[in-house]
């Protein structure tokens, strides 16, 4: 099902989430299917759309759908290991219109268990590594906002791309 996606002020986006056990599988599904619509859903109106985590569309799961690098489920998803620093550009559908420039580090590893309850590793690095930090940051109640240095790390879209995409 398509889910509202929250907003900044809400706040269930600052409670960490809860993990996915065996016993909360059928609710962990059911949380990553919508969030798999979602964003689907998000991707095909905005244009763009990377992923989505639980608390975004309400639930308290350690859930976070991606589109890319890979059409993927993460059930409990955990930060392992973390190399090297980049400054990135971030925005989410949570902060709509902003753009937040925040650091990250270069490359991470992260455990999960994938769609079928087995663990898993997935090592991702540059853009891939800085939206799974993102992803995993909504798990923890924490946004992107949170990790700018000052205020002049924040900008509206629309100014981002004349400054950083002109035509």
């Amino acid at each position: 099902m398509i889910r509202d996606v929250l907003l900044l002020g809400n706040p269930s986006l600052r409670q960490p989430c809860e993990p996915v056990t065996c016993a909360g599988l059928p609710a962990a599904r059911e949380a990553a299917q919508d969030l798999r619509e979602t964003l689907v859903d998000l991707r095909r109106r905005l244009g763009f759309g990377r992923g989505l985590a639980a608390p975004q569309i309400g639930s308290r799961l350690r859930v976070v759908s991606l589109l890319w690098p890979a059409d993927m489920i993460l059930f409990n998803p955990k930060i392992v290991t973390a190399e090297g620093e980049q400054w990135v550009w971030d925005d989410c559908f949570s902060i709509p219109g902003l753009m937040m420039r925040v650091r990250r580090a270069l490359s991470v590893t992260a455990t999960y268990a994938d769609s079928r309850g087995e663990e898993a590793e997935l090592r991702a690095e540059g853009a891939a590594a800085e939206l799974l930090q993102h992803e995993i940051d909504h798990l923890d109640g924490i946004l992107a906002l949170d990790r700018v240095d000052t205020m002049a790390d924040v900008m509206v879209r629309e100014e981002w791309r004349r400054q950083f995409r002109p035509e």
